[in-house]
Formats: structure tokens, C-alpha cells, sequence
């Protein structure tokens, strides 16, 4: 199983986002990366996930959003993630706010790498989300991560 918190850097974690919206929250997520990343191309990838957005959700459910992009020049995937404690509204299928946003992206030419990410996302359970979205710091976000990823690998 891919670990989510071995491919997302401290620097690409924003805790307690509040009081923006589904697009300012991704254009800041983006920004967080470009800078953890070294991306120069932040621009790029920030019109490519919200074009995304606006075609169709990546909401979920269990208040998790998952906006992705595969890029032609990423030779490995990068994650970014972000925690809004009272919820955005993105368009999610079950009507609920999304709390948590994982962002990927994922080289075009690996979409195995792409899968496996999202399969990781997918064993999220609402119990961690809850757990996620109160971290105060980045690092206290990935220590509950590898917690829960430990006790997933038993």
C-alpha cells in the first residue's frame, strides 16, 4: 500500500483553513506546494485543477475532496493537503462540506502511481478525517497519519 505520509512534505500541509472558497483554498493549496515542490509551473497545474473542479467534483464523501492532476514533466507523485475545520462547499455529490483536501499530482506518463494514491485516499475513514482536520500543526497531520497507516499494515 502507498503511504500517503511518506510522499507529502510538512511544508505542502495547511491546518485551519477558514473562510475562503473551494477556488481560493486550491489556488493557496497550490501555492503551498509550488513553494514545498519547487514547481514553476504552479500556475499551470492550479488551471488544471480547477478546470477539473468546474467539469466535474472530486468530493468523496466523508468530507474528503481528492483534486488531481497528471503532468506531463513529474517524474514522481506529489501530495498536498488541507484542513478546514468547518467545511467548504465543493460540489460534493452527498450535499456535505468537504474538511479535507489531498491533493495529487501524479506524472502522466506512471498512471499506476496515479491509482494506487487514490486507492490509499480511499481507505481514509471518517474517524481520521475528524483526527486530520483538528491538527493544529503539519507535524502533528502526519504523525496521525503514520499512526493510522501503521495500524492499516498491522
Amino acid at each position: 500500500m502507498l503511504r500517503l505520509s511518506e510522499i507529502l512534505a510538512p511544508g505542502a500541509i495547511l491546518c485551519g483553513c477558514q473562510n475562503m472558497s473551494r477556488d481560493d483554498l486550491l489556488e493557496g493549496l497550490v501555492a503551498a506546494a509550488s513553494r514545498e515542490y519547487g514547481w514553476a509551473d504552479g500556475a499551470e497545474v492550479a488551471r488544471r485543477i480547477l478546470e477539473r473542479e468546474a467539469k466535474m467534483p472530486t468530493s468523496i464523501g466523508i468530507g474528503v475532496a481528492v483534486p488531481h492532476a497528471r503532468m506531463e514533466d513529474r517524474s514522481h507523485i506529489q501530495v498536498a493537503a488541507a484542513c478546514v475545520p468547518a467545511g467548504l462547499d465543493f460540489r460534493a455529490s452527498d450535499h456535505k462540506p468537504v474538511r479535507l483536501v489531498l491533493l495529487l499530482v501524479s506524472p502522466a506518463a506512471a498512471p499506476g502511481i496515479h491509482v494506487q494514491a487514490l486507492a490509499s485516499v480511499s481507505r481514509i475513514t471518517s474517524p481520521l478525517v475528524d483526527q486530520l482536520v483538528r491538527s493544529r500543526t503539519s507535524e502533528e497531520f502526519l504523525m496521525a497519519l503514520r499512526a493510522w497507516e501503521s495500524n492499516l499494515s498491522g
